[in-house]
Order: C-alpha cells, then sequence, then structure tokens
C-alpha cells in the first residue's frame, strides 16, 4: 500500500513537474517572440532615422558652411563601425571637412569647425521629428563673425510658425535680426533683477499693431532705458515718431540724459516716450 501511495504521489509531482516546464517553454517562446519584434523595431527605427541624418547631415553642413567664397561649402558623413544585425549598438563615426580643408579626424579641428560641425549635426537630427522650439544656448561663444552671420542666416531661413528657435548670445550679429529680445538685467535700487522684453520684428508688422510695445517713460534716472541704450536696433521711436538707424549706445555710467544717444544724433530729453522695434 505505502509503495502504491508513493507511486501515485510521484505520478502527481511529475504531471505538475511537466506543466510547470510546458507553462515555462511557452512563455519562452512568448518572451523571445517579444523581444524579435522589439528587436526588429528597433532595428527598423534605428536605420530609417540612421538614413534621414546620414542624408541630411551632408545638406545642412553644406548650408552652414556655404559662402560667397566657397559656395560648395563643406563636406561630412556619417558611418556605421561595424556592419552587424545590431547596429545600434555600434559605433557610430562623423567627419566634417571644413571648405578647402583636407580631411582630419574631429579632435583635430579648431574650436569653431567643431562647432560649427556639432550644430550641423543638431540641426539633422532635429530634422527627422521636429519639436515646436530648438534651444540654443551661446553656441556662438567660439565662433568669429562670419560664422556667426551663417548661423543667423539658418535659423532665419528655418524659422517659422511650427518652428520657433530661442537663443541665448551675447553677441548683436546673431541676435540683431531676431523678432523679439528678452533682456535680463540688474536693478541697483533695489539689488535685484529683472527681464525685459524688445519687439524688434519687421517695421511692416509692428505698424499693424493698435498699440506699440512701450518699453519706458525716459526720465532723467531710470535704469531700464539706460540698458536699451545699449541695445542695437533697426527701428524706434521717440514720442510716437519712427526713426531708422536706431544703432543704440551708451557712454559713461551717467545719467540717462548725459549718457544716451542715438546713431542720428537725436538726444533723449528729460521726459519722453520711447518705442523699441
Amino acid at each position: 500500500m505505502r509503495a502504491m501511495e508513493r507511486l501515485e504521489s510521484v505520478k502527481s509531482r511529475l504531471e505538475s513537474t511537466e506543466q510547470d516546464f510546458e507553462d515555462s517553454r511557452a512563455a519562452l517562446r512568448s518572451a523571445r517572440d517579444a523581444f524579435t519584434q522589439v528587436k526588429e523595431k528597433r532595428f527598423d527605427l534605428f536605420n530609417r532615422a540612421f538614413a534621414h541624418i546620414q542624408e541630411q547631415i551632408t545638406h545642412v553642413y553644406k548650408d552652414l558652411t556655404r559662402s560667397d567664397a566657397y559656395p560648395l561649402g563643406g563636406q561630412a558623413y556619417l558611418d556605421i563601425e561595424e556592419d552587424t544585425d545590431t547596429p545600434y549598438l555600434s559605433g557610430i563615426k562623423y567627419h566634417a571637412m571644413p571648405p578647402l580643408k583636407r580631411f582630419r579626424d574631429m579632435e583635430h579641428l579648431s574650436g569653431g569647425e567643431k562647432t560649427m560641425a556639432a550644430l550641423a549635426l543638431l540641426f539633422a537630427i532635429h530634422s527627422y521629428q521636429p519639436s515646436p522650439f530648438f534651444v540654443l544656448d551661446e553656441v556662438d561663444a567660439a565662433l568669429d563673425n562670419a560664422n556667426v552671420e551663417k548661423i543667423k542666416k539658418y535659423i532665419r531661413e528655418h524659422a517659422g510658425p511650427g518652428m520657433q528657435f530661442i537663443v541665448i548670445s551675447l553677441k548683436p550679429t546673431l541676435f540683431q535680426d531676431s523678432e523679439s529680445l528678452v533682456g535680463v538685467y540688474r536693478d541697483q535700487e533695489v539689488n535685484s533683477s529683472r527681464a525685459l522684453t524688445l519687439d524688434v520684428s519687421l517695421p511692416s508688422l509692428l505698424l499693424a499693431m493698435p498699440v506699440p510695445y512701450v518699453v519706458g517713460l525716459l526720465t532723467n534716472r531710470c535704469d531700464i532705458a539706460a540698458k536699451l541704450c545699449m541695445i542695437e536696433t533697426r527701428w524706434w521711436a521717440v514720442n510716437g515718431v519712427v526713426r531708422e538707424k536706431g544703432f543704440g549706445t551708451r557712454r559713461g555710467e551717467g545719467d540717462l540724459q548725459s549718457s544716451c544717444f542715438f546713431a542720428d544724433g537725436v538726444r533723449h530729453g528729460e521726459y519722453g516716450l520711447v518705442t523699441v522695434y
């Protein structure tokens, strides 16, 4: 009797073990199929993105480095280091050749050349799945005026209703043609930071506005207005009269009445309403 009971117990455990084994095999097949699907999807997404960026990087870099002297611009390309069934696990080589420069590794490029190559790569990646806005934080720090002008031209050509560029820069060459400026300065009286926003879009757009953006009421002591004198603008108004050649300069640290002039020689009086376009 004991032998039969032990046999039944062993059979029961064997059946339970076999059932667990079959369940494990089914789970393994399901996991393997899911992994294969994810792998194939990853492979497809990577190749699709890489092919797009690989194609765009050449055009973007040419646009960024093209000039009147070098209308063809430079050359740039991407390549995968190893040809495997998992290219997303391999390294990616990126090479950029500025105009009239021979091939060299990226680490041998100058700071400005590296910046232009990096921006070209960023713009090419962004073109695959564009976001509503693009933030650039002092990317022009290592660039000369010629390259800053190229970046500004590229941004102006690609900015639109569905694509905004938010650029942090200290160089007038880059921000002077923007649609709006946001300045941050220190208010000495309250020892705190303040911000001001200037609408510097085209005059035709500004004239369509019912009320221009009023920057400040000039008095003989106005820190905001003094800050405006340091900003280069193309269009501005005094007491509602639109003037051109609005290049502002600041001379000295005195009060506004003695320190703030504009290029056309107009000196702001003690009280005047100024609008900067």
